[in-house]
């Protein structure tokens, strides 16, 4: 179920850094290991709180407390790259006066 929510949470933040004019890929993996980070950093925070887990029983504290921690690195990735300028587009910088008339006829 991780690797599905992180799918659609990389594409997102993709999309976002395309409309900043910066690469992809690099913010797609930023986004992955803040997750990775997030996701060990809660299950630690939840075995502090909990204590050590059992292998034999299903206890959802610590994957909850490790998604919401996960969600969280997400959230930092999206606000600092929510915070970037957005990409300009210099083309009507490189137009020359003699190009903005009518076409002319040879």
């Amino acid at each position: 179920m991780d690797l599905i929510i992180l799918y659609f949470l990389a594409k997102k933040i993709g999309a976002l850094a395309l409309t900043k004019g910066l690469k992809p890929l690099r913010w797609k993996l930023y986004t992955v290991g803040a997750w990775i980070v997030g996701e060990m950093v809660g299950i630690g925070m939840a075995i502090n709180m909990f204590g050590p887990f059992d292998l034999k029983t299903v206890d959802w504290r610590y994957a909850v407390m490790g998604l919401f921690v996960a969600f969280g690195g997400f959230l930092l990735v999206h606000y600092i790259l929510e915070n970037k300028p957005d990409y300009q587009d210099d083309d009507m910088n490189k137009v020359r006066a003699d190009e903005l008339g009518p076409p002319r006829s040879n």
